[in-house]
């Protein structure tokens, strides 16, 4: 396996048609979709070469139905994720509340910055966490793009671009549908969340697919900013890059080793056992302001050499 890590690209169900459009969002040709903020929870284990990714999204768009084209570096396994994860792992990781009285100096307070078809092969169908999901892997762009033709999807000149390098490595690909029986919003500018999902796959380094095709709904939808909160839990505080000498825009707000009943309330949410955990597990938090311009790379994590502790800046309430 040369990389780890899994790369989402979205697709769009409407009507029966399905159109793929770019790494994270799609829409029908007549349809905007862009990705708006993020959660993604890592849990890589370095033992077992284990990567499980959990991914909470919010979806800007004019049509109330979206899913996913997931690339991965070996087959996946599919589960479904209790969302109620994000709210332990933001527990776990809020402000300590300082009460100061009033007039006191602030000093000593400051926190820490910082099947086969014609060149594809259906591997597996089944339905989780409200997705029709379909593992599979394809020989060629011109496969794949075959197939997805033939399953109602419109696979755009900038997600063949998008999906060569993962096509090149052979990774297998999972095409997510939101289920019907999910829909129900109705058309209009709206914002949607996507239901939380666990794919976990081995893989010999973890990785963050940063890399977007060029959109134009960026102007349709009046999309400006969004945030990526990604939580990364391993055995030590990790840190993020990104290759072709970009700098990565992510933040480290929070990183410290967690305790095995932490551990286990966020694996139960998960529905896995407590020996899927890494060892002496550190969880390190990161805040990105991720721009909506079309990365050259994607983020991979690699252990932080300071490997200490970082916190958020307290929370002061002031008091008589």
């Amino acid at each position: 396996m040369n990389r780890a890590g899994l790369v989402l690209a979205g697709l769009l169900l409407a009507l029966g048609t399905h159109s793929l459009w770019a790494c994270c969002a799609v829409s029908k040709s007549d349809s905007a979709v862009v990705n708006a903020d993020q959660s993604v929870l890592i849990i890589w284990n370095p033992q077992t070469k284990t990567q499980h990714f959990v991914r909470q999204a919010n979806f800007k768009s004019d049509t109330p139905d979206v899913g996913f084209l997931v690339p991965s570096p070996s087959q996946p396994t599919l589960a479904e994720a209790n969302g109620k994860v994000f709210e332990t792992l933001a527990f776990f990781t809020k402000p300590e509340i300082k009460k100061v009285k009033r007039g006191k100096s602030l000093n000593g307070f400051g926190g820490a910055g910082g099947g086969g078809f014609g060149g594809v092969e259906v591997i597996e169908q089944k339905r989780v966490a409200g997705y029709d999901a379909t593992v599979l892997k394809a020989d060629s762009a011109e496969a794949l793009l075959d197939w997805l033709k033939q399953n109602g999807y419109h696979y755009s000149p900038a997600v063949s671009e998008w999906a060569k390098p993962y096509l090149e490595q052979k990774w297998f690909f999972t095409a997510l549908k939101v289920a019907p029986k999910e829909a129900g919003a109705k058309p209009g500018n709206i914002t949607l969340q996507a239901p939380a999902l666990r794919i976990s796959f081995t893989t010999d380094k973890p990785l963050f697919p940063y890399r977007e095709p060029a959109t134009e709904s960026l102007n349709t939808l009046g999309v400006k900013s969004r945030t990526l909160r990604t939580f990364f839990l391993s055995d030590h505080r990790y840190t993020g890059q990104l290759g072709a000498g970009e700098t990565w825009t992510g933040k480290t707000v929070w990183a410290n080793q967690l305790a095995p009943p932490q551990i286990k309330n966020i694996l139960d949410h998960l529905k896995l056992p407590f020996k899927e955990a890494p060892p002496k597990a550190w969880l390190t938090e990161f805040s990105d302001d991720w721009d909506y311009n079309t990365a050259k790379s994607d983020l991979t994590f690699v252990p932080d050499a300071r490997n200490e502790k970082l916190a958020r800046a307290p929370k002061i309430v002031y008091i008589d």
